[in-house]
């Protein structure tokens, strides 16, 4: 009976060891697959293939390094800049292509939209020019609505007349463009306001609104329907008692 117990013992130490052996190999074989996929798609990669993170964040260093861009700018697009059709027409696999980005930046503090090409593979700047009279989009630097809108009476008389404190409120700024309701090109955003509490977060708070001169820093008008919409309305929808069947 003991010899029984001992050479299962043995073979269940024999079994382990083959099922460590088979896991390594296996480990062996999906690192290998993986190397060799990488290389594959590597070497068929396309001349219109969006750009990878590596490609992007150069496309950061060479404008700095040009000098045509400080910390002080945002980048707000960066785009592939394809290569002409004929080029791209012609194209076979394997072969060498170019590989440019089209970058649009924006200088907050002075107001300023750039455009760039940037070739990728020479590492240097191609052209750089800016542009009159337009805004990019939203950023997150935009937040700082948040101080203007705080500062103003306007808005706070607003807020103190729906019972609602400044500091229990979050204003989003959403980017429309030129209104015309500050001077021309002039950064405008329109201030939607919503609760920052846990109960209603991110609910917003309907018939206030805030057109503001970003550039200027300051509000240009406010929309106060008086004070229509006052209470956040909890409507229930979870409890059994709250539906009605009619």
């Amino acid at each position: 009976m003991t010899s029984i117990y001992k050479n299962i013992r043995v073979g269940l130490v024999l079994l382990a060891g083959l099922l460590v052996c088979l896991t390594g190999c296996d480990k062996k074989a999906a690192s290998s697959a993986s190397k060799s996929t990488f290389v594959v798609a590597d070497e068929f990669r396309h001349p219109l293939d969006p750009l990878d993170t590596n490609e992007i964040k150069s496309v950061k260093e060479i404008l700095l390094a040009s000098g045509k861009m400080d910390t002080n700018q945002l980048l707000f697009l960066i785009n592939l800049h394809e290569p002409p059709k004929a080029e791209i027409l012609a194209y076979q696999a394997g072969q060498p292509f170019r590989r440019e980005a089209f970058v649009c930046s924006y200088n907050y503090d002075k107001n300023l939209v750039s455009e760039s090409v940037v070739d990728l593979k020479a590492k240097k700047v191609l052209s750089f020019k800016t542009v009159s009279d337009v805004q990019p989009g939203t950023f997150e630097k935009d937040s700082i609505i948040n101080d203007v809108l705080k500062k103003d009476s306007g808005w706070v008389a607003a807020l103190k007349k729906r019972n609602i404190a400044p500091d229990s409120v979050r204003c989003w700024g959403q980017f429309v463009g030129e209104l015309g309701m500050a001077p021309k090109s002039h950064r405008e955003l329109i201030g939607v306001p919503s609760y920052k509490n846990k109960k209603y977060k991110s609910l917003p708070i309907a018939g206030l609104y805030a057109f503001v001169d970003m550039t200027d820093r300051k509000v240009v008008k406010i929309i106060d329907e008086d004070g229509k919409y006052t209470t956040p309305t909890d409507i229930g929808y979870f409890n059994a008692d709250s539906a009605k069947v009619r």
